[in-house]
């Protein structure tokens, strides 16, 4: 009788564990459910379910090899920081850009005394490639008298990486006369400045007007070194980031990734000026802020770097308000000179700001 007790009971043990097990492999492959609030138009919250996915909640989300950067905030601040010198710095010269748009009212102007339709659809075809020589052969930089940045304070900060032999970092400037945004390049210190985007091979490739999209290579990646330890590939993707978030005109200040290393650092957004400008309409950062939390509550947003044979996984999270948080997997060649290997981007939780510039 005892025996029998024992097996019913053994038996019962082995169901309980079973469906214990399933569960778990239930939760962990699929993902739970928490309960958030999002704001609605109207500023008032709404309870949503939203399934929390794959990625969020598995063990294997994260390769076993991997290496967190330690203290990535110390890093990603510094370089803020001294974006918004530069911001304060340098907004009268930017101020300047409204008068170099002169420079594209000949052509609109030959459009305009076009006669017949025929003749308008070919002028505008005209328009166009006048107006891709002028941007791509004008000096905007000296035609809105924009400075010359000195960028060794990047290298106090990203201490990691380094300009290799003689050679500093320096910018052109696209300007469209609606968008301008400097485009970073290596040269040598004997060498003087590009007068134009024409000295970068192929430079529209390396152009993100708004935030990054398919790619986070740069046209200095062939003039700067890494010491290979995995914090250096981690500043590769800060400076990459965040390289040309300064002198930005008009449209192009939909550029305002914020890398986040950690939850607590979705605080920090509220010092973004899309943030600052929602609140003077309505009140509603505290809210938003409070939604980003509870919404990214599971998600673990440290950065992270994986050593392959030749390559280097980083993983990071960046906020924009026109978009969201977005996660990058972007892979380099281990081995210098160093190559963009893959990039790919993914919108897990989406948000805009509703601010149109």
């Amino acid at each position: 009788m005892n025996k029998i007790r024992k097996i019913k009971t053994d038996a019962f043990l082995v169901l309980l564990i079973g469906l214990f097990t399933l569960f778990l492999t239930y939760q962990f492959r699929w993902g739970i459910f928490i309960t958030t609030s999002k704001p609605d138009e109207s500023g008032v919250g709404n309870e949503v379910m939203q399934q929390a996915g794959y990625e969020v909640i598995t063990t294997d989300s994260i390769p076993l090899d991997t290496i967190f950067i330690e203290n990535p905030d110390y890093y990603v601040d510094g370089v803020e920081k001294i974006l918004n010198r530069w911001r304060q710095l340098y907004a009268d010269r930017v101020a300047n850009l409204r008068n170099a748009r002169d420079v594209f009212k000949r052509p609109y102007a030959e459009k305009i005394r076009s006669g017949t339709a025929g003749r308008k659809s070919i002028d505008s075809e005209n328009i166009k490639r006048q107006k891709g020589s002028i941007i791509s052969n004008t000096n905007f930089r000296k035609q809105a008298d924009l400075p010359a940045v000195d960028f060794s304070p990047i290298w106090d900060v990203l201490d990691h990486i380094q300009m290799k032999n003689d050679y500093l970092l320096d910018y052109v400037y696209y300007f469209d006369g609606f968008s301008g945004i400097p485009l970073l390049y290596g040269r040598s210190q004997n060498e003087p400045p590009y007068p134009n985007l024409n000295r970068i091979p192929n430079w529209s490739k390396y152009l993100y007007q708004h935030h990054i999209q398919e790619s986070l290579d740069r046209p200095f990646f062939s003039s700067i070194q890494l010491d290979q330890t995995p914090l250096s590939y981690f500043q590769l993707a800060v400076l990459s980031l965040y390289c040309d978030h300064f002198l930005l005109y008009w449209h192009s200040t939909y550029r305002d990734e914020i890398l986040l290393t950690n939850n607590r650092k979705l605080e920090k957004l509220r010092e973004s000026s899309a943030m600052q400008m929602e609140n003077m309409v309505d009140t509603s950062v505290a809210e938003t802020i409070g939604w980003l939390k509870a919404n990214l509550a599971h998600q673990k947003l440290e950065p992270f770097v994986v050593l392959k044979d030749t390559s280097v996984q980083i993983v990071f999270y960046y906020f924009t308000n026109w978009g969201g948080v977005y996660k990058v997997d972007w892979e380099v060649s281990r081995e210098y000179p160093h190559e963009e290997i893959q990039f790919v981007r993914r919108n897990v939780l989406e948000y805009n700001s509703g601010i149109s510039f």
